[in-house]
């Protein structure tokens, strides 16, 4: 068993090379992607290559809910496989880290064995998924714009509740991707963005990718594919029957890695809040084996507790 972890960093190095000590083990090969905004160092680059991790050399700009994130996992991917055809490809963040024994992880990859680990629910015209393929006239005008100014013009519409109505009001009109995909014979899933798939289905998907490139164009007129692009393509594969599918009106973070969107005393906002030392105590009841997203920066006992927690 060889299992590569494919990690998407775009800030603190402090904290990456945290998440790459903890995934140390025989068996694990660690390849990071660093963002092109990211201002790193060259000794810090040298001290992530010291600890036997890969840097791939494509460098993108990588934004919440475009394209880019998707083409970087892609690139991590290529580069992970030409130096080994490894049993499972493993999708963090750099803002991730393990909240169970990394050798409790490899153990259950092991026995599970080709058995995808996946967030996955269907596309329907009641639920969550349904808005990743429609877009308004004023999505449109923003994919035109360039990445950076995309991301302040979402965050700021996502941000504002008066925003989001005066759009729904005033442009009501919605395009839909779903029947030019489904005329390509594509259904589509969607669910977390923090995927362990095993060789067999990233083989198939990456070929089926290939004869299908006017599909993966159409994605990248989707809003937020990188909760989109990996469900529907692995649906695709034989590895689909090795899936567990979540109801159409579920919304559950069916996969080996927990965000934290919403805590006990803390409610959905629509992107994860910052794991602190105080969320330990009910976190490490939770069945996944890895959670985010943790800043080293907002709170570092956090880490030093998971730490000696974990090993002991």
């Amino acid at each position: 068993m060889k299992i590569c972890a494919l990690i998407i960093a775009h800030k603190n190095a402090s904290q990456l090379l945290r998440l790459i000590d903890a995934l140390k083990h025989p068996i694990i090969d660690v390849y990071v992607h660093i963002d092109k905004k990211w201002k790193i160092t060259d000794a810090e680059i040298e001290q992530i290559k010291s600890r036997n991790a890969i840097i791939i050399s494509e460098r993108i700009s990588c934004f919440l809910d475009e394209w880019n994130l998707v083409e970087a996992s892609l690139h991590l991917i290529t580069e992970a496989k030409k130096k080994a055809d490894y049993h499972y490809y493993a999708l963090f963040s750099g803002q991730d880290y393990p909240i169970k024994p990394v050798n409790s992880f490899v153990e259950v990859l092991s026995k599970n064995y080709p058995r995808p680990f996946i967030d996955v629910t269907p596309y329907d015209k009641s639920n969550w998924v349904f808005y990743k393929f429609c877009y308004t006239p004023l999505h449109q005008t923003i994919l035109k714009l360039t990445n950076r100014v995309q991301s302040l013009v979402k965050k700021r519409i996502r941000g504002a509740k008066k925003v989001r109505n005066a759009i729904d009001e005033f442009v009501p009109r919605r395009y839909e991707l779903y029947p030019r995909l489904k005329a390509h014979g594509v259904s589509l899933y969607g669910g977390s963005a923090w995927w362990i798939l095993p060789n067999v289905a990233i083989n198939e998907m990456l070929k089926d990718m290939g004869d299908n490139t006017d599909v993966v164009d159409l994605f990248k007129k989707a809003q937020t594919p990188e909760e989109t692009f990996f469900q529907t393509f692995l649906m695709r594969t034989s590895s689909a029957e090795n899936v567990d599918v979540n109801p159409i009106e579920e919304r559950k973070q069916n996969c080996m890695t927990y965000a934290n969107f919403e805590t006990p005393t803390k409610k959905f906002v629509g992107h994860p809040h910052t794991i602190v030392a105080e969320d330990w105590e009910w976190l490490k009841l939770r069945k996944e084996f890895f959670a985010r997203k943790f800043d080293l920066n907002v709170d570092e006992e956090i880490f030093r507790i998971i730490d000696e927690d974990i090993k002991s």
